[in-house]
């Protein structure tokens, strides 16, 4: 569900409580390996 146009508050509502209520744990083992707490700190070209 990428770049839906959602009308109201209630279809917002309703899309967000889906999402942390069904996709999210559905997805929730894959997204363990993307997700670090690792900060990079990245430097404009011209400043280096």
């Amino acid at each position: 569900m990428n770049n839906v146009y959602l009308k109201n508050k209630r279809s917002f509502k309703e899309a967000m409580t889906k999402f942390f209520t069904v996709t999210l744990p559905d997805i929730a083992d894959s997204l363990v390996s993307k997700i670090s707490d690792e900060i990079q700190i990245l430097r404009p070209v011209f400043l280096s």
